[in-house]
């Protein structure tokens, strides 16, 4: 921190600390930049989408070229944390993408092949002969991508913070951002305890993005939170071969095979349809 007549002046100040504003802050002291990570809710909440014991990460992203660029860097930076933090952060399990879209598929198969990710392309009958735990209909292909990993979200977001003031930085939970204002050194940023200025704002508050803006008077973003409905299911048999083994995902849902709670594997479907705002109180998994 820098002293301005007295009083402090963070290099940084992040505001959200979910995933993204954790990963924000960790790089920020690592630059050797002083950094203050402010979070409206207690620590390593359940609020946001950053919570859970699995999160898929995997290289295929059809047309999202910029999204899927990013993913190999990702990938050496969990394992680089892991190695820091001495944590078991990514378990590599394998997934395959099943759809009967051509167009998908191939877009698909193109982005691993533009990264250069080790993939097969499965048929119709590869795929009932691969994972014979499913029955799939005769119109669907596959793509399995061996890399497919299953990344502890909890652990992720309080490894990274558990570095970041290790490292120097400063974090505040429970502290809500109710101001904002620009000043000569940069920006001024009001919690309900106090305020803080900073040479250079980070916000990363997920769906709470337009409440911040709004202290600004800035323009809102057009965004709308989905929720993600999750459950878990036992086997139809116990037999070892009827147990998912990787991860499977469609154009409309996931599978996660058994890693939160023994035998039982988590399906979550996507309803693009449907809206929620950030501050309502979701249903929590059923088991």
């Amino acid at each position: 921190k820098v002293s301005e007549k007295g009083r402090d002046v963070y290099d940084v100040i992040v505001v959200g600390g979910g995933v993204v504003g954790s990963s924000a802050a960790y790089k920020a002291v690592g630059k050797s930049l002083s950094c203050l990570l402010i979070e409206q809710f207690p620590a390593c909440h359940v609020r946001g989408s950053s919570h859970g014991k699995s999160r898929v990460i995997r290289h295929m992203y059809g047309e999202q070229t910029q999204y899927a660029s990013m993913i190999p860097q990702a990938y050496r930076e969990w394992r680089q944390l892991e190695l820091q933090s001495g944590r078991a952060l990514l378990k590599q399990v394998g997934g395959v993408y099943i759809s009967g879209s051509k167009e998908r598929l191939l877009a698909n198969q193109q982005c691993l092949e533009k990264l250069g990710v080790k993939h097969e392309v499965l048929s119709n009958s590869e795929l009932k002969e691969r994972f014979p735990e499913f029955s799939v209909t005769d119109d669907v292909q596959g793509i399995y991508e061996p890399s497919m990993s299953i990344l502890n979200a909890d652990l992720c977001v309080n490894a990274l913070q558990e570095r970041f003031i290790s490292e120097g930085g400063r974090m505040l939970d429970m502290q809500q951002v109710v101001g904002l204002q620009r000043i000569a050194v940069g920006m001024q940023v009001g919690t309900r305890s106090g305020s803080f200025k900073c040479r250079r704002l980070i916000l990363t508050p997920g769906p709470w993005i337009n409440e911040i803006l709004s202290l600004l008077g800035t323009t809102r973003l057009n965004i709308a939170v989905q929720p993600i409905e999750v459950s878990y299911y036992p086997p139809a048999k116990p037999a070892a071969s009827q147990i998912p083994r990787n991860i499977i995902f469609t154009d409309n849902h996931y599978l996660i095979p058994p890693y939160e709670y023994l035998g039982m594997t988590k399906v979550f479907f996507i309803h693009e349809s449907k809206q929620r705002f950030a501050n309502s109180n979701g249903a929590r998994p059923s088991l």
